[in-house]
């Protein structure tokens, strides 16, 4: 099959790749994979704690979440098109880490979140951009394994694509967050869309360990429903797993 001009090099995306994961979706241990990706927030943390370095990422320098950012007023006409050189790899613009309930999650002035519920505890409304997928994924695959349990079920039931089976796992055996990933700092220093069609983007994200400069990488996919993206129930690719280094990665 002719590759799209849209896939990284070395991630090899296929239609029938795409088949296979749609049907084995519903098989996996969803609510382990999501705790074994995102709950590296959770190690990093504690390694702050021990360290005594509080200011951002040993890795890179990059400074953690300060206070309550003001949410950034959208503005669309920023989104990047195909035609630009930085399509696939161009950081969101206008992006700030905002803390949620003590979770850091990314919003764009150009490619969302656009529709921020924080009764519901959902935020909706992303540009249909390697960007917006990128950020789309990380906001709803964070909120599943450590936002609050008041919000769970409505992030599953209208921000995901899981079958019944897996939703009804997450929301009956996730359980309440672990308070030790929930400073309000710690989030992954860079990202790399690995795969993207309008339909379907792939993220990988490095989330930096502060003990010895390397970095830990997990990765969610998600398809363009309704108007928005919505987190596949992720298998073993999104496990967490050890990353040498961030070339070619983006920084957050």
């Amino acid at each position: 099959m002719k590759r799209t001009p849209w896939v990284n090099r070395e991630y090899e995306y296929t239609l029938a790749g795409q088949r296979r994961q749609a049907t084995n979706a519903g098989r996996v241990a969803v609510i382990g994979v999501l705790v074994s990706a995102v709950l590296l927030v959770a190690w990093v943390v504690s390694a702050f704690l021990g360290g005594g370095d509080t200011e951002g990422g040993a890795a890179t320098g990059q400074p953690a979440v300060a206070g309550e950012p003001a949410l950034p007023e959208q503005d669309p006409s920023g989104q990047r098109t195909r035609e630009d050189a930085d399509w696939l790899t161009g950081a969101p613009a206008g992006l700030v880490w905002h803390s949620v309930g003590g979770l850091a999650l990314p919003f764009g002035s150009a490619d969302g979140p656009r529709d921020i519920d924080a009764e519901a505890g959902t935020a909706k409304g992303y540009s249909q951009t390697p960007q917006g997928a990128a950020l789309a994924a990380y906001q709803i695959g964070s909120r599943i394994a450590l936002g609050p349990s008041a919000a769970l079920a409505a992030v599953v039931d209208e921000q995901t694509v899981f079958d019944a089976a897996a939703a009804t796992d997450v929301k009956t055996n996730r359980g309440d967050p672990d308070p030790a990933a929930l400073d309000g700092t710690s989030h992954p220093s860079a990202f790399k869309v690995l795969a993207f069609l309008p339909s379907q983007a792939t993220v990988q994200y490095a989330m930096p360990n502060p003990m010895n400069g390397s970095y830990n990488s997990y990765q969610f996919t998600v398809v363009w429903v309704d108007g928005d993206w919505k987190l596949v129930a992720p298998n073993d690719t999104a496990s967490a797993k050890a990353l040498p280094g961030i070339d070619g990665f983006t920084p957050f």
